[in-house]
């Protein structure tokens, strides 16, 4: 795509170059055509009408007179002028097509005749016409989007399109040429038309052959936003588009054909003309970064997957340690970028370990409870990984490695007080040979630490409450293998009492303490659940906005309701009504479906009236009550509409639309009318749905009435006896040969609640009448269909 990125870049000499060899080799004009369109966009197409004609003239003597009228016409759109070019065009589509049946058709339908003082419209529709052929390729920008032309009739005046989605529509010529554009075959939305799944899987597995042809498209430049909209009209969106886009910038990045610059969710990138190298372009791209935050993203996404060169990741690793010298950078930003350089270098930046130094010197807070600086700042580290690799830090900073790190500061005090007795050139001299020997210092300082030497164990132990999420797991790992079982066990009973100080510690050691062995010494298993259960809420209720404790809240679900043995169903199963009404209490300010469901057996298990004494009956909810069959025969018509009526409504307003004139249009307003009752229907019955459950898994309280019994019931007055089967407002209206009523039926209504031999007044539209319940059945209600 040389021309055209000639054109974006203004090397007008250049693109002259250029053109002249490709008109004295006669090769394709593929390049040609959106340069030209470029050039107009940049109004220079004055200066192209003299090559332009000169190529024409070429083409149309080695019998290529059609491409001689696509280079004309490009060139009379993009702002030629008309005097000079409209005979010419003219001469050479009169060349090109003069033969074809339908050329004079599509000359008078487009208004491309001889004689128009000016051309420019008319050709663009004739254009458009000529690519509308069987099986082309083309685009409704208005939003019915890719398709191609199953069949193209200019004696009958129209063309039909098969879209994306598999619908298929008719049109007239006139309208055709006015609302589609043609799409080139190598364009992404043309090739999702064969096989969008193997598209879309091409695509994820080579990012930068998709973003080249994105760039292609739009003339070698393309933003976030223009890169975005363009995978989305091929399927990839949400997720998805952040994941390719992650993995196609980090690509462009390191490419040598293409440049990126700004933020990923800000980007501008550019296909270049002239291969980069691609050390000295990471470089760039790390120097022009706003803050040490994204150096150390683009850094650590280098690291991720394949192998990197070395020139590469030495280029890295300079920029990233440079980039965290600063004071003026936050320092857990700072501390995560060392920590990432030490994983990668094997030593610890010794600006890194002097800056720790100061942190550690900060006095303890008088309340135990509250975290020393050092734990606050692996507390602050900006991402879970950061706080992992920390933990490979603490024997340098506690313990012997502490000792070390205070001699390594005494010896830099003495350094620096010799230094201002020394002569200005001796000083500059010693400052330059210890920063170049810094990297052996730093070696040195970290073989002093063997993995026999645990003294550090002593002084994390009892801030092991501070340790930050990320550090948690590898750091149990280490005391576990050194021995420190019991100081775990005692930290696990002292955070039961305060759950919510440390939750991904209570998780971690749970996780190690309740699935068997001893309990001697803790809480009971009541107490211990009740403390499981505040933490699940409190994470449940924050969760959102924060993907750490969302993570956590996952985990912690996963460990108290899954399994075939539960571990909270475990905890309260010797637990009384009162402890279960604690219990519900909690459960009440908003958890984990799976976590409720559990505690719900339990009381259920205890007493079946658990929840009808103080909470009224369950079909007294906002819940709408329904069998499975009922739920289905409900789904079903929403996916009718959804499936059936709301796209042929949509085929209705495109006809509608084709037919020209809205205003007075009785179709389109019909369909636009009928559009909203359908819509307004779905999104009616979707509400209904998101409020539903099952009769089938609702607690049925034993002899009496509820929806999904079967009630037999007398008149007082009269003696005379009717069943009825209480269902949901979707259920059939006879099953199993008895009547069937919603629970939301006046009658029902007056049955509900009642127990076995209960008489009670029932209101009902014809008045009130006397019942007696003479018996209450639950029938199986996986047999009705």
């Amino acid at each position: 795509m040389t021309l055209p990125l000639l054109v974006t870049k203004d090397m007008w000499q250049e693109f002259d170059d250029a053109w002249a060899e490709l008109r004295s080799t006669g090769g394709p004009i593929d390049e040609l055509l959106p340069a030209l369109k470029l050039a107009g966009e940049k109004k220079r197409a004055g200066r192209l009408v003299p090559q332009a004609r000169e190529h024409a003239d070429a083409l149309v003597a080695a019998g290529r007179a059609a491409d001689a009228a696509l280079i004309l016409g490009a060139t009379l759109v993009a702002g030629g002028n008309p005097g000079e070019l409209n005979e010419d065009l003219v001469k050479a589509s009169d060349a090109a097509w003069s033969d074809e049946e339908w050329y004079p058709i599509y000359r008078e339908v487009s208004g491309f005749v001889e004689g128009a003082s000016d051309l420019r419209k008319p050709w663009k529709k004739f254009a458009k016409l000529i690519a509308f052929t069987d099986g082309s390729a083309l685009f409704h920008p208005g939003g019915w989007g890719a398709g191609r032309v199953t069949e193209a009739s200019a004696k009958d005046n129209f063309i039909k399109v098969k879209f994306w989605n598999g619908r298929q529509d008719e049109f007239p010529l006139s309208a055709a040429m006015d609302i589609f554009d043609p799409l080139p075959e190598a364009d992404l939305r043309a090739r999702s038309l064969e096989d969008p799944e193997a598209l879309r899987k091409e695509v994820k597995a080579n990012p930068l052959e998709a973003l080249s042809a994105i760039l292609v498209r739009h003339n070698g430049r393309a933003t976030t936003t223009t890169i975005k909209t363009a995978m989305m009209q091929i399927g990839i969106e949400g997720s998805a588009w952040s994941a390719w886009w992650r993995k196609a910038r980090k690509l462009a990045e390191n490419s040598d054909d293409v440049e990126v610059s700004g933020t990923p969710q800000k980007s501008f990138v550019t296909q270049l003309l002239v291969k980069k190298d691609p050390g000295e372009a990471l470089r760039r791209i790390l120097q022009r970064s706003t803050n040490l935050a994204e150096v150390h993203a683009r850094v650590r996404d280098l690291f991720v997957g394949a192998g990197v060169e070395e020139t590469l990741e030495t280029i890295a690793i300079e920029e990233l340690a440079n980039a965290a010298a600063p004071e003026s950078e936050p320092l857990p930003e700072r501390l995560a970028a060392w920590l990432l350089l030490r994983e990668k270098t094997g030593a610890s930046p010794k600006l890194m370990r002097e800056v720790l130094y100061e942190v550690m010197q900060a006095p303890e807070p008088p309340d135990p409870s509250q975290p020393p600086e050092i734990w606050k700042l692996f507390q602050a580290l900006p991402g879970a990984k950061d706080q992992e690799r920390s933990v490979e830090l603490l024997p340098e900073l506690f313990g012997t490695g502490g000792a070390q790190l205070a001699l390594e500061a005494v010896d830099a005090q003495l350094a620096a007080a010799n230094a201002e007795v020394a002569s200005f050139d001796g000083d500059a001299g010693e400052t330059a040979t210890g920063t170049a020997a810094a990297p052996a210092v730093q070696a040195e300082a970290a073989s002093t630490e063997t993995e026999d030497d645990l003294s550090w164990i002593e002084d994390v132990l009892p801030h092991l409450q501070h340790a930050a999420p990320g550090q948690v797991r590898p750091l149990i790992e280490r005391l576990r293998a050194a021995g420190h079982e019991d100081e775990l066990r005692s930290h696990y009973a002292g955070l039961l009492a305060r759950p919510l100080r440390n939750p991904t510690l209570m998780i971690v050691l749970a996780d190690r303490f309740e699935d068997g062995g001893d309990h001697e010494d803790m809480p009971t298993p009541v107490q211990r659940g009740q403390a499981l259960l505040s933490l699940a809420v409190h994470t449940f209720q924050e969760r959102r906005g924060n993907p750490q404790l969302t993570r956590i809240a996952g985990r912690l679900t996963d460990f108290l309701a899954k399994g075939t043995k539960p571990m909270l169903k475990e905890l309260f199963k010797t637990a009384d009504v009162s402890a279960l009404r604690s219990a519900n209490v909690t459960a009440g300010r908003g958890v984990d479906s799976e976590i409720e469901s559990i505690i719900t057996e339990v009381a259920l298990s205890k007493d079946k009236q658990f929840f009808a004494q103080d909470a009224g009956f369950y079909w007294e909810s906002v819940t709408i009550w329904t069998t499975r069959a009922g739920l289905r025969r409900r789904s079903a018509e929403l996916k009718e509409l959804r499936e059936v009526k709301i796209p042929e409504n949509q085929d209705a307003i495109g006809r509608a639309a084709s037919y020209g004139d809205l205003s007075e249009n009785s179709e389109w307003e019909a369909a636009i009318e009928e559009q909203r009752n359908l819509t307004a229907r779905a999104m009616e019955i979707e509400e209904e749905l998101r409020e539903t459950d099952l009769i089938e898994d609702a607690a049925i309280i034993e002899d009496t009435v509820c929806p999904g019994t079967r009630v037999l019931y007398r008149e007082v007055e009269t003696g005379k006896e009717s069943t009825v089967l209480i269902l949901g407002p979707w259920d059939d209206d006879q099953v199993l040969e008895t009547q069937v009523i919603s629970y939301r039926a006046p009658l029902a209504q007056g049955l509900l609640g009642l127990e076995l031999g209960e008489k009670s007044t029932v209101k009902l539209p014809g008045g009130e009448v006397d019942l007696e319940i003479i018996s209450i059945e639950t029938p199986d209600l996986a047999a009705i269909g």
